[in-house]
């Protein structure tokens, strides 16, 4: 089987969970797919983060040609039923979010984005 990381790459379904963690004081972004966690002082910079996170993740599975290095683990089972009952009980809190891949040589065609999920309150986490 002829294994293509750059049209693995492009159906990517990231999801990811921002929400405050009341453990730490801090608003925490988590990746359901990658395992990976960002954090800050507000929304807004833990989804910069988590972005940037992504971005740089993916880079580095595409330079390995390897997809289990992005994907070697996943989110806990509690903060992936969260964002699933956060998704439901407030679907306008869901935002597409695009990721920039820069990829050297440069190639057409190669995004892929990630679906926030946005908890509002403090102490949800």
């Amino acid at each position: 089987m002829d294994r293509d990381i750059l049209a693995a790459i492009r159906i990517l379904d990231l999801k990811v969970l921002t929400e405050f963690d009341s453990e730490y004081q801090v608003w925490a972004s988590r990746c359901l797919e990658t395992g990976a966690i960002a954090t800050g002082d507000t929304p807004e910079a833990a989804e910069s983060s988590i972005k940037n996170t992504l971005e740089f993740d993916i880079v580095l599975a595409i330079r390995a040609n390897d997809l289990k290095q992005l994907i070697f683990t996943t989110a806990s089972p509690d903060v992936r039923e969260r964002w699933y009952y956060a998704k439901a009980a407030n679907p306008d809190a869901v935002a597409t979010i695009k990721l920039d891949i820069p990829l050297d040589p440069p190639r057409r065609g190669v995004q892929t984005e990630f679906t926030n999920v946005k908890i509002r309150e403090h102490g949800a986490a």
